[in-house]
């Protein structure tokens, strides 16, 4: 039976972690996964919190939570509360294991749980990551820069693509004359790109838009929308990239 239990419990911090259950696509912007007591949590930031902890079948959900970033590490605190109770979730940026399969995830998560009026007090920690459209997780073709079509461009030696791998927090491609890698963290709808993208060092006739494109990524957050596989990267509301999805 304890065998059971756990294949079922490896099963559902899988399906957790992949999404099968398209909590992108229904709003939820984080999910929150933990054991002994095995429990779970997910987060709409327009909606509410919800949390299960299915060892004493306790179930909690709240109003639209207030958020409170961290100004000394990066963490970030929700805070919200239901009828009979305040809940206050603590994510932070680290390296966690469930305990339980071989999945590492991107973000801890501490939940403290008191009922209003009373000292009781119940915490459970566990892991969690934010949602992300899967279909992002593809190869896309750079067909527009800053309002300009590629084909405007000249004499580039081929056509600028990125590749994006989530699980990895890894991009790879390459910017029309040098291959390039980086890392770049998806949360919500939003793409974190790391400051240090390297490259290859070969020279080109046509460098510039190598050189522009690369520094509109590098150190970015940048937002991002999928429409009819095409992918929008857009800074302070409005579209700087335009990609076609390569089959």
């Amino acid at each position: 039976m304890k065998k059971l239990i756990f294949i079922l419990l490896v099963l559902l911090v899988s399906s957790v972690y992949s999404q099968n259950d398209d909590d992108f696509t229904n709003g939820i912007d984080f999910v929150g996964i933990g054991t002994e007591p095995f429990w779970s949590l997910k987060i709409d930031v327009e909606k509410g919190i919800f949390f299960n902890s299915a060892g004493d079948e306790f179930k909690l959900e709240t109003g639209i939570p207030k958020i409170k970033p961290a100004e000394d590490k990066a963490c970030v605190t929700y805070i919200a509360e239901s009828e009979k109770f305040n809940l206050k979730v603590q994510i932070e940026k680290d390296s966690c294991s469930d305990g339980m399969s071989d999945i590492i995830y991107p973000y801890s998560v501490k939940i403290t749980i008191t009922r209003i009026g009373y000292k009781e007090i119940r915490e459970f920690s566990g892991c969690g990551n934010y949602t992300f459209n899967p279909l992002l997780n593809d190869i896309w073709a750079l067909v527009n820069f800053k309002g300009t079509d590629i084909k405007d461009f000249k004499n580039l030696k081929s056509r600028p693509y990125m590749e994006i791998h989530i699980r990895e927090n890894r991009i790879y491609g390459n910017a029309s004359c040098n291959e390039f890698s980086g890392t770049a963290e998806v949360t919500g709808d939003k793409i974190i790109f790391g400051d240090h993208i390297t490259r290859t060092k070969m020279n080109c006739e046509e460098m510039n838009l190598e050189t522009d494109f690369l520094n509109a990524l590098s150190g970015k957050t940048l937002n991002y929308k999928i429409e009819k596989l095409k992918l929008y990267l857009s800074e302070n509301d409005k579209v700087i990239m335009e990609f076609n999805k390569i089959d």
